[in-house]
């Protein structure tokens, strides 16, 4: 059931809709506006979600998991049902942190309550629906993509320039060693002739 705003120009015959003296709306401008409530044969959707409702005291909250009425407040009362439990207040791997009926749960999506990000969580951890994926986005302080290509750019270039200058010093130092003289044995003295009688 839907509400829309239908302006009808209808001669007011009878009576003036706005007082005198408001100008360019006077007894000449007869017409009215006419709110008429309109019913729509299409079935719209539930306007239900399955959301928290803030209990507790001051700095001490205390949530439970309700089904409700989306266009009511947080925490208005028009709780249809209430399905679960959530304390932040203890740890994470405390077994009171959540409480949840999962039937219920599954009951009221199958008939079209819509979970908060937060419930959705709840029941993504509970493995009642699938984890929504986390997108990767680059980080502020990271560099880019190509910042990241060009950096490996510049390294691959130095790493060839290094390369090429060692092979530069090698092929240098290679003659060098060649061309260093050879220490030959020192030629032994000829035999003196006392040496050569004693024979």
């Amino acid at each position: 059931m839907t509400f829309e705003l239908l302006c009808a120009i209808i001669p007011a015959r009878n009576k003036n809709p706005w007082p005198v003296g408001l100008g360019h709306r006077t007894a000449s401008a007869r017409f009215r506006w006419i709110f008429i409530e309109k019913q729509t044969k299409k079935e719209k959707k539930m306007a239900v979600v399955i959301r928290l409702a803030r209990h507790g005291a001051k700095k001490r909250p205390y949530y439970h998991i309700v089904v409700m009425d989306s266009r009511s407040a947080r925490d208005s009362g028009n709780v249809l049902e209430t399905i679960g439990k959530y304390n932040p207040m203890v740890a994470k791997d405390h077994a009171d942190r959540i409480k949840l009926d999962a039937d219920k749960a599954k009951a009221w999506m199958s008939k079209g309550a819509k979970p908060s990000d937060r419930v959705y969580k709840f029941l993504a951890n509970a493995g009642i629906v699938a984890a929504k994926p986390h997108p990767t986005q680059t980080k502020k302080d990271k560099p880019s993509e190509k910042t990241l290509m060009k950096i490996k750019d510049k390294e691959t270039k130095l790493a060839k320039i290094a390369e090429a200058k060692a092979a530069a010093k090698a092929e240098t130092e290679k003659p060098a060693e060649v061309e260093a003289p050879v220490e030959t044995p020192a030629e032994q003295p000829a035999e003196t002739p006392a040496e050569v009688a004693a024979e």
